[in-house]
């Protein structure tokens, strides 16, 4: 369990920045007279909490995908042929159950619209490189 719990870590920090990271390029390109456009202080405000929202469903999903492929014997098995669909399965299963939990939550936490594509995104990626680093 803590093995799965800290690949989760590593998967969900590299996936939560790279989000994040593109959500600023595309705010930065926004045209002038953009809504976040108007403070950077309200910029990195925004770019906070969609970090803390992208990285805690990263490793909410990366947790819950690892305990049950070790329930299930699969976890740390993603490269091998015979196997890898049971992950592809369990990865769309658990993708399936959060992004209701994700558009829920994105609306409480304050969330920006754009986080959407990048929430599915991270939660996938996150799951993977967490399987990837168990092998």
């Amino acid at each position: 369990m803590p093995r799965v719990i800290s690949n989760a870590f590593i998967g969900s920090a590299f996936v939560s920045a790279a989000a994040t990271a593109l959500l600023a390029v595309e705010w930065a390109h926004e045209p002038l007279g953009g809504s976040l456009r108007a403070s950077r202080a309200a910029v990195l405000e925004q770019l906070a909490i969609d970090f803390s929202y992208l990285w805690c469903a990263a490793t909410l999903a990366a947790i819950i995908c690892g305990v049950i492929a070790v329930r299930l014997g699969i976890y740390g098995r993603g490269a091998v042929i015979l196997e890898n669909w049971r992950n592809a399965l369990l990865g769309l299963m658990i993708i399936a159950v959060m992004l209701p939990i994700g558009l829920s939550a994105q609306a409480v936490v304050g969330a920006s619209d754009d986080t959407l594509p990048c929430y599915l995104v991270a939660i996938a990626l996150a799951m993977s490189i967490s399987d990837a680093c168990a092998a």
